[in-house]
């Protein structure tokens, strides 16, 4: 193992870990792999974070946070329902492609769910959902969304449409040989709206 610097090997093992844990869930990662692929020593992981579940957590913590400031764009404001939530949108197809592994640790989350799924991953969900309905609902009452509209289901389809693509990209991509290898979101996202608006 390599001689570091105490930040430098806090953050390998983070960015381990966040690999490791995205590629084949929590369950099925061992401490011993982690600090392989950091470089560091396994004893790193205890003192640092308590054990593997500790890594664990701070890596949901870190990467949930960046979902929850999603809307805290300071322009999303001004910007009439329609375009906040095309701002989101493109926010959220922004942060997959930097961050392609949080979609990944979602669905582990879903699948198998540990103690972080209420601690980190639903509140920061529950926080983009609360943007959404208010959006959304603010939509319908200018007018610009049809009157009537489910906003609760809508918020479930939106999330569908800008989150899912990149979960099942892979699979739709073979079974939808036509379409390529990632849709156009811009296309899914047309879809959406065609459905909300007026």
């Amino acid at each position: 193992m390599t001689g570091c610097s105490s930040d430098s090997a806090r953050k390998r093992l983070l960015d381990a870990g966040r690999e490791l844990f995205a590629a084949r869930g929590y369950a099925a990662v061992t401490v011993r792999e982690i600090t392989a692929r950091a470089r560091v020593n396994q004893a790193m992981v205890s003192y640092y974070f308590g054990g593997k579940e500790g890594l664990y957590g701070e890596v949901l913590a870190g990467e949930f946070a960046h979902v929850v400031a999603l809307p805290d764009n300071a322009d999303l404001p001004s910007l009439s329902p329609r375009g906040r939530i095309l701002a989101l949108a493109s926010a959220m197809d922004r942060l997959h492609r930097e961050r392609p592994w949080i979609a990944s640790l979602i669905h582990q989350e879903m699948v198998w769910p540990t103690r972080f799924l209420e601690e980190s991953v639903v509140p920061a969900l529950v926080a983009l959902s609360s943007f959404l309905r208010e959006t959304i609902s603010e939509g319908v009452k200018q007018g610009e969304f049809r009157a009537g509209l489910d906003v609760a289901l809508s918020v479930y389809v939106f999330a569908a449409v800008v989150n899912y693509r990149h979960i099942f990209r892979p699979l739709i991509s073979r079974i939808l040989e036509d379409q390529g290898p990632d849709p156009d979101p811009d296309r899914l996202l047309d879809i959406f709206l065609r459905g909300v608006e007026q």
